[in-house]
């Protein structure tokens, strides 16, 4: 129903320009057919394939993977055991980040709560590497 140019597109989607521009460069978008006067004219099934992207990508999906089940979607012998892997490889990364996270709020409320308040900042004497004394390059010699 729809006939959108890219602009008018954008603006349904709540997505830049240059991003529409960049996803048909990357394969996850066809390139629209132009009219005439050049301008790309885009159809209904465009924006819900550009709603697809942007909600998988809210669900931590790459654009790689969103690549992936795009075409696991196109691809009528896809077998549902694909998806249900790349979501399970997902739910696995999602994990490690969560784990990592976790780690990274420990530490911050270990530095957050140390006491020290003079002007040495925990935080910064932990993190900084030690400082050389002597630089062991050979100095220049002009």
């Amino acid at each position: 129903m729809g006939d959108f140019t890219i602009s008018q597109l954008a603006r349904e989607t709540n997505v830049n320009v240059e991003t529409i521009r960049y996803y048909e460069r990357l394969g996850l978008m066809e390139q629209p057919l132009r009219s005439s006067n050049g301008y790309r004219h885009y159809s209904d099934h465009e924006t819900a394939q550009l709603q697809f992207i942007r909600k998988t990508q809210a669900l931590g999906f790459t654009l790689k993977e969103i690549k992936q089940l795009i075409n696991l979607r196109h691809n009528p012998g896809s077998c549902c055991n694909n998806i249900q892997t790349l979501i399970e490889n997902k739910l696995v990364h999602i994990h490690q980040q969560i784990q990592k996270l976790q780690t990274i709020e420990t530490q911050l409320k270990h530095y957050a709560g140390s006491g020290k308040k003079d002007l040495e900042c925990s935080l910064l004497d932990a993190l900084w590497p030690p400082e050389t004394k002597k630089s062991t390059l050979p100095e220049d010699s002009a």
